[in-house]
């Protein structure tokens, strides 16, 4: 009878508390489950963030060397305009630019300007402006010169006679734009003196062209300290 009595069904107590435990266990794997998902998904992110940051840190280093082989070969090779001819014979003026770059220029464009101005006051006495013909290519040492002459209508021979005796001067400048062979539009421009270089106010000289920049320290050599001048 003992035996019996020790072999009856549990109680529905003791049946909660198991369903109890057995539900509390599935929850502890459940979580352990989560925090090991959670903690392969933070070594996935940490993983991919660096595997991301190795490979943008290698594209970047790549980009700056192209860049600046890219600038290494432009700063030897881009195109570069200086002039090649500026010629005034009587009233027609003759200018060009030539390419002294290791690449072609492109849609090359060039304008002058140029004015005659009073040596004993700098005084702007006319302006002329004339665009020269452009160039769709302008390759490596080729130039412009001989592609057409401007007319100086407001040149006269009494002017030429004053820039002779140093009373009067011209002054020419020049602007170019074009594609420097590297996509890079550039703007370069420069400027000349016409005057006539004399040791003596009683000899004349035929007039010749200097850069702006020296054009006042040259005269200043060669003339007598009563007479220097300076433009601006």
């Amino acid at each position: 009878m003992d035996i019996l009595a020790d072999a009856s069904p549990p109680t529905p107590n003791k049946e909660r508390e198991a369903r109890e435990e057995r539900q509390e266990g599935r929850e502890k794997k459940r979580f352990r489950v989560e925090i090991a998902g959670a903690f392969l998904l933070l070594v996935y992110t940490v993983v991919s963030t660096g595997m991301w940051w190795a490979t943008k840190k290698a594209a970047d280093a790549t980009k700056d060397s192209v860049d600046l082989q890219i600038k290494i070969a432009e700063g030897s090779q881009a195109a570069w305009l200086i002039p090649s001819q500026q010629d005034l014979n009587r009233n027609f003026l003759s200018f060009g630019v030539q390419n002294m770059g290791g690449i072609s220029a492109e849609n090359v464009a060039v304008t002058v300007q140029i004015k005659l101005v009073r040596t004993s006051d700098s005084q702007t006495l006319w302006t002329e402006s004339f665009n020269f013909e452009t160039a769709k290519y302008l390759a490596p040492k080729q130039n412009t010169s001989g592609r057409g002459e401007r007319t100086l209508h407001k040149y006269t021979r009494q002017d030429f006679e004053r820039i002779t005796k140093q009373r009067e001067t011209l002054i020419l400048n020049w602007a170019a734009t074009y594609n420097n062979g590297f996509k890079r539009e550039v703007q370069q421009s420069g400027c000349a003196q016409y005057i006539a270089l004399f040791k003596a106010p009683e000899v004349r000289a035929m007039p010749q062209w200097v850069s702006c920049e020296g054009a006042p320290q040259l005269l200043r050599q060669l003339q007598h300290p009563s007479e220097q001048w300076s433009l601006q």
